[in-house]
């Protein structure tokens, strides 16, 4: 099996390129829309795409039986508020739509698209399965629905293709916001979320790529969405004291109510940040695992320490 993989230089394709090859996986094309000169070492396999917008420059790629896996994307930005929804529709959508329809005239096998927890809101009082209500409330997250969508209405009766939505995802190299949650932990000063104990689902980087090669060879065509998350949740008040534990301190977090909070990001303009901090997000991802036959292996708890260990052993080797 041929395996193409978009998006392989950021922190998902990264890990992913890392597990298939111990795996076996040989067979690895992966094209990139950066200029050659922007990413060092270059991965072996690498092809430049100028366009991911381009049908023809996807169809030129492309073969007959091939296993696309689609992480590219636009995330973990700040963008004009403006034109946010534009930009993120641009990066996100567009894109999927060419790799679809090249991937139809190619005789492709099946696309795998890596999709966002995010489709189905900031929060929910009820754990997310394949099945919830979709209702994204900002602009990246309406970007990924849509581009589900899209995906949808071009492979549906032509190739097979399978979505899977996914919650935050942590390592001891995650960018964005995990990053920075790590990075002010480690500067143990104190924190005002004692008392947010709403569950939040996460999911561990070495989980989350052994979910996308089980999916890969998943031969299942009557199931399209999938969920996946550890299989155990956090808050974020426990969540503060795991990684500042896994650091070798202890970290004062101040039990501010959390109702002052929502006041106090409210008045800052911060809502939807108030939302995905201190409202409950979980997954229940136990079909995705039930056909899979497997589970993750370790309890969260476990692995955010282990992530908080190698995040502070770096620091401290610089």
């Amino acid at each position: 099996m041929r395996l193409v993989v978009t998006g392989s230089s950021g922190f998902i394709g990264r890990n992913l390129l890392v597990w298939l090859r111990q795996q076996g996986y040989n067979d690895l094309v992966l094209p990139l829309r950066k200029p050659a000169s922007d990413i060092h070492p270059m991965p072996q396999n690498t092809v430049i795409v100028n366009d991911f917008c381009s049908v023809e420059q996807w169809a030129e790629l492309l073969r007959e039986g091939d296993t696309v896996v689609h992480l590219a994307g636009l995330a973990h930005q700040s963008l004009p508020v403006a034109n946010a929804e534009q930009l993120f529709f641009a990066a996100n959508v567009a894109p999927v739509k060419a790799l679809a329809q090249a991937a139809v005239q190619c005789g492709v096998a099946q696309i795998l698209f890596v999709s966002s927890i995010g489709v189905n809101g900031s929060f929910s009082e009820q754990a997310i399965t394949a099945q919830s209500e979709t209702r994204p409330d900002y602009p990246y997250a309406r970007s990924k629905l849509q581009a589900e969508r899209v995906l949808a209405e071009v492979c549906e009766g032509h190739l097979s293709y399978k979505i899977l939505r996914i919650p935050l995802v942590y390592g001891a190299d995650a960018p964005a916001n995990f990053r920075d949650l790590l990075t002010l932990v480690s500067h143990k000063l104190p924190l005002p979320f004692g008392s947010v104990k709403a569950r939040k689902s996460f999911i561990a980087i070495d989980h989350l790529v052994e979910v996308i090669s089980r999916l890969i060879e998943l031969d299942n065509d009557s199931e399209r969405c999938f969920v996946a998350a550890d299989r155990d949740t956090v808050s974020l008040s426990e969540l503060i004291d795991i990684l500042s534990g896994g650091m070798g301190h202890k970290v004062l977090n101040l039990a501010v109510p959390v109702g002052l909070l929502r006041v106090v990001f409210r008045l800052a303009g911060k809502t939807s940040l108030y939302q995905k901090l201190c409202l409950p997000l979980t997954v229940d991802a136990s079909r995705t695992y039930e056909l899979l036959e497997w589970w993750p292996t370790s309890a969260a708890s476990e692995k955010l320490k282990a992530v908080a260990r190698q995040f502070s052993e770096k620091i401290l080797s610089r």
